[in-house]
């Protein structure tokens, strides 16, 4: 039986229950045991409903606060936060959990789930050379993790990866054994999943940003709603992300758009973020992120 490591227990914590739940051995690793000891602010509401199933008794070994516990894991999925210093992206915590696991388990692949700035694949190539580290980031939602992490609404899960489709088929395999079977599987350059997932996030914010400045043109609430359905329907749109009173602050937006605007820099892509923050800046909207000034 495949053995996974989940190292960050926030939301991390619905992801080992969920593992457990589809047949894999999990172990869990948190240096908050808070994380794990205390109910969690960031647990599914749904997650009691999978703690009590068998194949969660049976396969869910336990959680600690001590890297060691992770050094029989084949692989290890690290879902620590990502801070933020100087306004972009810090790889602080993930370097510091990959090197706390490295001394216990230098054999296992590591699937980085956390956010990372551009060019942190790179960063983590140079600084652990001997490690195969993949970076996948779910595009799940907070409050429905597992629903969103087993069947995301892009349809697919990106793998960042510089190796050869010969050399990744097991990590293939086990996303397709934990994932929904419609799910597609795509493996692509480290620097493409890194721009995907911050671009992601910023189409999702001109979604919200625009749908709750339809008030100020339309007025009337009811035609808002209504308009919102309709165009909620065109595929190009994504159904379901064009809706006024949508949080244009919700975990993750503010923090990938300021990276993605530091990133970006000078480009005329940062420009539009830019702009993007002036509408949502208005007094109306919650504010996605405070840009530094240009040197």
């Amino acid at each position: 039986m495949t053995t996974v490591g989940v190292c960050g227990l926030g939301l991390g914590i619905n992801l080992a229950y969920y593992l457990a739940s589809v047949g894999k051995k999990v172990v869990g690793v948190d240096i908050d045991k808070r994380t794990f000891q205390e109910p969690s602010p960031k647990a599914d509401a749904d997650l009691d409903a999978y703690k009590r199933l068998e194949s969660v008794k049976q396969n869910l070994v336990g959680f600690s606060d001590k890297f060691e516990y992770l050094a029989s894991c084949e692989y290890i999925m690290v879902y620590v936060t990502t801070p933020r210093e100087d306004g972009r992206l810090s790889l602080k915590n993930v370097e510091d959990a990959i090197q706390a696991t490295n001394e216990h388990n230098s054999t296992a692949t590591y699937l980085v789930l956390s956010t990372l700035p551009m060019g942190g694949m790179e960063r983590l190539h140079r600084l652990f050379p001997r490690r195969r580290i993949l970076y996948c980031p779910p595009m799940a939602r907070e409050g429905q993790f597992v629903e969103t992490f087993r069947r995301p609404p892009s349809g697919w899960q990106l793998v960042g990866t510089e190796k050869q489709l010969t050399e990744m088929l097991d990590i293939v395999g086990l996303y397709r054994s934990i994932l929904a079977k419609e799910v597609t599987v795509i493996l692509v350059d480290d620097v493409v999943v890194e721009a995907v997932k911050l671009v992601t996030n910023l189409m999702l914010a001109v979604n919200l940003i625009m749908a709750n400045n339809m008030g100020s043109w339309l007025g009337d609430p009811v035609i808002v709603e209504r308009v919102c359905s309709i165009v909620n329907a065109y595929p190009g749109v994504g159904k379901g992300y064009f809706t006024p009173g949508g949080k244009a602050s919700e975990p993750g937006l503010e923090r990938d758009l300021a990276e993605l605007l530091n990133a970006s820099e000078p480009s005329a892509l940062a420009e539009i973020v830019r702009v993007l923050n002036k509408l949502n800046g208005t007094g109306e909207l919650v504010k996605v992120l405070t840009p530094s000034p240009p040197t």
